[in-house]
């Protein structure tokens, strides 16, 4: 242990080197607090919103959501007809070709023409079809197929003249029929672009324009998966685009019933 007078002369020693510290410190800071007052002349204030962000603490994060299913899940067609694949597709009847990234029809009569799929679609189908309907002799009719086998097929088209989306069920013979609960009038126009959407689940047929439910409608009991097919009776025709392939398992179909009780207001071209 140190004696008294050691420690005297230790804690004045430890003084003056406090003092002489302090002395180096003192000139720093003053040197601080004068760059803080030159800074601060060259910052704008911050606004009322900055203040208010700076002390508000974030907001928690809300759960995920998962998105719409609104492209098919495993899509086996996918063309956006820069060409028309003779790998991928059969014409039956009309005048096909590709124009500026488009496929066309140009025969406007009052026949059905046809396009088929040379590859069958999966039973639970999803398909979207970019068209634009551009004349034709009267109905201004063109649309998606399903399930083809032959002649027959299950079929969603849109009319102008008819101011509808109609489904229709073709027969092996090649007759149609127009089930009133497979109607739903629309004010469609010519020459503008729709998207024609089907979702079939077992029976349960949902059809959607522009991503808006319009019809909900169950197919015969005994339907089975086939080709698909781009048609068009009594117009010409341009297709942008199509997708399809099975539908995601989570996908949500709405019955007849539910729609038909549905107290949603009518689409109008508002809507469309």
């Amino acid at each position: 242990a140190l004696q008294p007078a050691n420690q005297e002369k230790a804690l004045a020693a430890a003084g003056k080197e406090i003092d002489k510290a302090r002395s180096t410190i003192q000139p720093a800071e003053g040197q601080l607090e004068k760059a803080k007052l030159t800074l601060s002349k060259f910052t704008p204030a911050p606004s009322p919103k900055q203040l208010a962000n700076s002390k508000s603490p974030p907001p928690p994060e809300k759960p995920g959501k998962a998105p719409a299913q609104s492209t098919p899940a495993a899509p086996i067609f996918a063309d956006d007809f820069t060409s028309l694949d003779p790998e991928s597709w059969d014409i039956e009847a009309g005048d096909w070709k590709i124009a500026d990234g488009h496929l066309l029809q140009s025969r406007g009569d009052s026949k059905l023409y046809r396009l088929l799929s040379k590859k069958a679609h999966p039973q639970d189908l999803h398909a979207r079809l970019n068209l634009k309907i551009t004349g034709g002799d009267v109905f201004h009719s063109a649309g998606i197929g399903f399930d083809g086998h032959g002649k027959a097929m299950h079929a969603v088209y849109l009319s102008v003249q008819g101011a509808k989306v109609q489904v229709a069920l073709q027969s092996a013979a090649g007759s149609f029929s127009y089930p009133n609960t497979g109607l739903k009038s629309l004010p469609l126009e010519l020459n503008r672009e729709y998207i024609l959407e089907v979702a079939v689940r077992d029976r349960l047929l949902n059809v959607s324009i522009d991503d808006k439910l319009a019809v909900a409608f169950n197919l015969p009991a005994d339907r089975q998966a086939g080709k698909l097919v781009i048609w068009a009776f009594s117009a010409t025709a341009s297709f942008n685009k199509i997708e399809a392939g099975a539908l995601a398992p989570g996908f949500q179909l709405i019955n007849p019933d539910d729609h038909s009780k549905s107290k949603d207001k009518p689409l109008t071209k508002a809507d469309l």
